[in-house]
């Protein structure tokens, strides 16, 4: 097959390239050039040690329009977005796949840590072998048309396989260490950076769950539902954020972290379900961000909205964050949380 490969200039993307040249594809790289931070150099590096054809695409315009825009937006509404989520879906997957298909390409391939599998025959997102790097919860917008086309190399493998081989085949990315940090922010924090693109918000307070107020914040920007550190707030037991108003700048502060059990769903996709399922006591598993554990949970339709009720409390819940839902190993569904109940 002829496979177009996503190269970050990382480990993982590199590693992918490596497997399936070997399983004897033709296979050429590509880095997206998203941001001024973008590493192609590296990407580049990593073509010429595989000795692969390499290119560039560029889609910066379209990272901002989506990517950038939805990043400040959210936080102006004190809600917490997820933007590699965002991103996979409107940009990096998606570019990726018109760049391909345009060319003549079979398949797209990344260093993921998932798989694709299929329910009822349709392609889905499943969690990779190695749980502790799993991925599949960036992954669960990816549309049907997309993962009938992508390769997943690295499902089933580990991380510490992966950079044993690495190291044994003497690539240059084998002790490269992974970058954890919001990729179109260098040399600044989010609130700086929120600050420069939409400028200084107005300060507002700080009000407890009584309606008393407890001090001046800094602006919502700075906080999000859940935050305990930072709120320099003089009190007698530990306060956490318990909701952002952004129309009256309020923060309420309580004094217990806030667990809600159920929250509705908006832009809600569907995977292995579909919206005509019987959802009604459907029991499956929850993520409700990117390092949280599963937790057991029910599903339940309020009017027209979708809602999802946790059997436990796990860690706070945001609006803005993503929640995909598993059966087994396998995702369901996931949507964005539009509010707490």
């Amino acid at each position: 097959m002829k496979i177009l490969v996503g190269l970050s200039g990382g480990l993982d993307s590199t590693y992918a390239a490596l497997l399936l040249k070997e399983a004897g594809h033709t296979v050429e790289g590509a880095v997206l050039d998203m941001h001024p931070y973008s590493e192609t150099e590296e990407a580049r590096a990593a073509a010429t040690q595989l000795g692969i054809p390499f290119r560039v695409i560029l889609c910066r315009e379209a990272f901002e329009r989506t990517v950038v825009t939805d990043f400040c937006s959210q936080y102006l509404q004190g809600r917490t977005p997820n933007p590699c989520i965002l991103c996979n879906e409107t940009v990096k997957f998606r570019m990726l796949y018109e760049e391909a298909m345009r060319d003549g390409f079979d398949r797209i391939a990344t260093g993921h840590y998932a798989r694709i599998t299929s329910v009822g025959g349709n392609a889905c997102v499943a969690m990779g072998k190695d749980t502790k790097k799993d991925q599949s919860y960036m992954l669960y917008r990816l549309p049907a048309e997309i993962l009938s086309r992508l390769l997943l190399p690295l499902g089933d493998m580990t991380k510490d396989e992966i950079r044993e081989s690495a190291r044994a085949r003497n690539l240059s990315v084998a002790e490269r260490a992974e970058s954890q940090d919001i990729c179109f922010i260098r040399g600044e924090s989010y609130t700086d950076f929120l600050a420069r693109r939409c400028g200084e918000l107005p300060k507002g307070h700080f009000i407890s769950e009584t309606g008393e107020v407890l001090g001046e914040h800094e602006g919502i920007t700075h906080y999000t539902v859940g935050q305990r550190k930072g709120l320099a707030v003089s009190a007698p037991t530990r306060l956490f954020v318990k909701s952002i108003d952004p129309e009256t700048r309020n923060i309420i502060l309580a004094d217990k972290p806030p667990r809600a059990l159920r929250f509705l769903l908006e832009r809600v996709v569907f995977s292995g379900m579909t919206p005509t399922d019987d959802l009604s006591c459907k029991e499956l598993l929850a993520r409700v961000r990117y390092t949280a554990p599963l937790t057991p949970a029910l599903l339940f339709r309020e009017g027209d909205a979708l809602g999802v009720a946790l059997c436990e409390n796990t860690c706070a819940v945001t609006p803005g964050q993503s929640v995909v839902l598993y059966s087994g190993d396998t995702i369901m569904l996931g949507g964005i949380v539009k509010s707490l109940l």
